[in-house]
């Protein structure tokens, strides 16, 4: 069976350090969002879109905690570190608005998140078929005479 790459460990273990990290600072940052943009007293239909917006924003983790066995992919995934942490900045940082009872704060706010999903869900898939080609090519290189 083929070994792993030497740099292919250090960067799961950074992965899985750093997504553990930038979880629990945006569930703390989406938990005082809702309190404070008042999402717990209103009805259940916008609790229930509340909790669909948490499950959806644990796609970036789910998919970069994907093990990898090349080091192109392993770039791959530390390159797309860059979406959880902006969520997690985002989730913490844009909460803490002067002016709550304004509507169009919270949208910025929901907006700002669904902006950076929108930018995981294209932009991963291409760096990871990029990561790939960029295997391939190393391998036909090192086949090469």
């Amino acid at each position: 069976m083929n070994e792993l790459p030497p740099c292919v460990l250090p960067r799961r273990r950074l992965v899985r350090c750093f997504l553990a990290v930038c979880l629990v600072l945006q569930v703390v940052g989406l938990c005082i969002g809702c309190a404070r943009y008042d999402k717990f007293n209103s009805d259940w239909v916008v609790a229930a879109v509340s909790v669909a917006e948490l499950s959806l924003m644990s796609l970036p983790y789910l998919l970069l905690l994907v093990p990898c066995r090349t080091s192109s992919i392993s770039l791959v995934q530390v390159a797309g570190l860059v979406f959880p942490l902006g969520t997690a900045l985002w989730a913490c940082l844009g909460c803490w608005t002067s002016h709550v009872e304004d509507s169009m704060v919270a949208l910025a706010y929901v907006m700002g998140m669904g902006l950076f999903m929108v930018g995981f869900i294209y932009a991963y898939p291409v760096m990871f078929v990029l990561g790939m080609l960029a295997h391939q090519w190393r391998n036909r290189r090192k086949r090469m005479p």
